[in-house]
């Protein structure tokens, strides 16, 4: 599976990842959110299904769900990122994948 940068949106304020995905504005269709730090989420509130993944300090996918529905929590004490998304069909994220991100910068 490959990501563009522009398909994942950081949340990193207190506000951001409380939210997570509830104002609908926050990511289009196919976009992931990223949670950081954060070692659980939640579905209160949520009336779509959504796929989420928990990453460990290295980027690994610790634990994986899809077309998560009704109030639910998820967490893992080694969490440290967690990526969410309105459920799909499109590829997701299994326990043992490793996320890698990089930044192009533009030279001055």
């Amino acid at each position: 599976m490959q990501w563009k940068k522009d398909d994942i949106r950081l949340a990193t304020t207190l506000r951001e990842r409380l939210l997570g995905l509830l104002p609908n504005n926050v990511c289009s269709s196919g976009e992931i959110l990223m949670l950081v730090p954060c070692r659980s989420v939640h579905t209160l509130g949520m009336r779509q299904s959504l796929d989420i993944a928990l990453l460990d300090k290295r980027m690994q996918v610790l634990r994986s769900y899809r077309k998560v529905k009704g109030i639910k929590v998820f967490g893992h004490p080694k969490a440290t990122a967690v990526l969410e998304r309105r459920a799909s069909d499109a590829p997701w994220f299994r326990g043992g994948d490793t996320l890698s991100i990089s930044a192009k910068t533009r030279r001055r």
